[in-house]
């Protein structure tokens, strides 16, 4: 009889802690933390999801790693690698709230390409397609790789192109400011 009581219960708690992952704001905290590995100018991550925080290793800038593609190479300056970095839910809500003060300052069309909103098209592609994030990462500057939870609880991985994230996030940008005007557009009520 117990038996039978933990797979009914199994069968509630799978789908439970699915839909508690599915309210987390992917593009928002991807975002925040891409602006934070900007600023520390980082091209090469692993970030994992570990609850609600987010864990960033490997970290590395270019042009160092070039000379040593292995963190293990004694050759390799310490100005290559950093800490590991750990970012919880109010480090990402402080860094979204620096962000939002940021790009309301009019300096002209947000940056495609730049890593943190190549981050924020990758939280959208995962929100759409109803996966929760397991860990992302970035290698070079042509894929990141990105693992994901599916509704079932199967995991998988996918190579996303650059290219294709740049294409999400254009086409994020256009549904936004296609809102923006329709809402410009409206008669106001008296």
């Amino acid at each position: 009889m117990g038996e039978h009581r933990s797979q009914s219960l199994a069968r509630y708690v799978l789908p439970l802690t699915f839909l508690m992952h599915q309210a987390i704001n992917y593009p928002q905290i991807l975002r925040a933390i891409g602006q934070a590995l900007e600023y520390l100018e980082v091209d090469t991550f692993r970030l994992i999801c570990e609850g609600n925080n987010y864990l960033v290793q490997e970290l590395s800038q270019g042009a160092e790693r070039e000379i040593a593609p292995h963190a293990s190479d004694t050759h390799a300056s310490s100005s290559a690698r950093f800490p590991d970095l750990l970012f919880t839910p109010a480090d990402i809500a402080r860094l979204e709230n620096e962000g939002r003060a940021r790009r309301r300052q009019p300096e002209g069309l947000p940056q495609p390409d730049s890593l943190a909103n190549l981050l924020r098209a990758a939280g959208s592609y995962i929100l759409d397609d109803n996966s929760c994030l397991i860990e992302m990462t970035k290698r070079d500057d042509h894929c990141l790789e990105i693992r994901c939870k599916e509704e079932s609880g199967e995991a998988r991985t996918e190579r996303m192109e650059i290219s294709d994230l740049y294409l999400i996030f254009v086409r994020m940008y256009l549904k936004r400011a296609d809102r923006s005007r329709r809402v410009e557009s409206q008669p106001e009520v008296a």
